[in-house]
């Protein structure tokens, strides 16, 4: 992504909210099935450590959820939407010389509801892990 100054993110901000009126597809519920290619190939291969991470605690199993989400996001987009194939571009969202993205108010809460949907949605993990006592399947990929 590529630093901007004041006036190119003015023209920006204009195209990308026509994309964010697609906002509903980024923080839809996830129901199973969802993860598809790629997207499921990354889950599973946390599986594992997810589930060791499950035996020692809930925290350590919770501080690894937040990496793989983290890792998650790294490998694709927030604004891709989970219904996108791989290599569809993201958003283009300006990047401020401290490397962090230059998002209006909404476009701060559209990433911090799917990071959130992405976050609550680690049924898949719990459903293959040691602890499955209650999976709800609505969140398995």
């Amino acid at each position: 992504m590529a630093v901007v100054n004041k006036n190119e993110l003015e023209n920006v901000e204009n195209e990308v909210e026509l994309v964010f009126a697609v906002a509903d597809n980024l923080t839809a519920k996830l129901v199973k099935g969802w993860a598809k290619g790629e997207r499921k190939t990354f889950l599973e291969s946390h599986l594992e450590s997810y589930k060791a991470a499950l035996l020692v605690s809930s925290d350590k199993a919770d501080k690894l959820l937040d990496n793989i989400v983290n890792l998650w996001f790294a490998k694709f987009h927030w604004s891709i939407p989970v219904s996108q194939p791989y290599l569809y571009k993201p958003l283009l969202i300006p990047v401020g010389p401290d490397g962090f993205e230059i998002l209006t108010d909404e476009q701060a809460q559209l990433k911090k509801d799917v990071i959130k949907r992405m976050r609550m949605s680690s049924g898949f993990l719990d459903r293959t892990s040691p602890r499955n006592d209650a999976f709800d399947e609505s969140h398995d990929p």
